[in-house]
């Protein structure tokens, strides 16, 4: 199980997104900065996605927590917490937590791909002041490409607020983002906590590495 049931996180700027040629930063540019500090973005959220097929919509809430190279998030449903190297899935529904290696690549976390720059096969293709807000569109010439459609909403104070995607079979996935902040690390954020009862499924003792 990954955190595919929604989308968020944030995390270091890429160098093929920096315009050499201009001195003043643009919005990503300042927000991935804020990462690079060792800034977590802390913020309430409501995912929603609609099936292109059926025509049918999901909806959840919840709080996420998201650092340079980490994520958290919380929902009725499930808590996942990443800390780089190891990805933990609390289920309440099913009283059992998933333990596995992460690997940033396998991820589709849509905000971890795109927020962060983890994912170098978009480019951003236009940065736009819209009324109170920024409009910054990624896109992707990979005809492999899990989205291919992406667009963030920043605040004039370059707080993430949306983060609209569309994948290959043209799904639609909103995340908007409220009470959004950046706030000072603390120890354990990164972590979660559950009942001794729950069963513990560690799928890297599965692995032969």
């Amino acid at each position: 199980m990954t955190a595919k049931f929604i989308h968020i996180a944030l995390v270091m700027a890429l160098p093929w997104m920096i315009p050499r040629a201009s001195q003043a930063q643009t919005p990503f540019q300042r927000l991935t900065k804020k990462f690079e500090s060792g800034q977590i973005f802390q913020a309430h959220f409501t995912h929603e996605t609609v099936d292109s097929y059926t025509g049918n919509k999901s909806k959840r809430t919840g709080e996420i927590w998201v650092g340079k190279t980490e994520y958290k998030v919380k929902s009725d449903a499930q808590e996942v917490a990443v800390n780089g190297k190891i990805s933990r899935v609390y289920d309440h529904n099913r009283h059992r937590v998933i333990i596995s290696k992460y690997n940033p690549e396998d991820d589709d976390f849509a905000p971890s791909r795109f927020l962060n720059g983890v994912d170098s096969t978009y480019i951003i293709k236009s940065q736009q002041k819209k009324g109170n807000h920024y409009i910054i569109k990624l896109r992707s010439d990979d005809p492999f490409a899990m989205f291919k459609k992406v667009n963030i909403t920043l605040s004039l104070s370059d707080i993430p607020e949306k983060l609209y995607v569309v994948d290959t079979a043209d799904n639609q996935i909103t995340t908007t983002f409220s009470k959004g902040k950046f706030i000072r690390r603390q120890p354990g954020m990164f972590t979660i906590s559950y009942p001794d009862s729950v069963k513990v499924i560690d799928m890297r003792n599965n692995r032969n590495d």
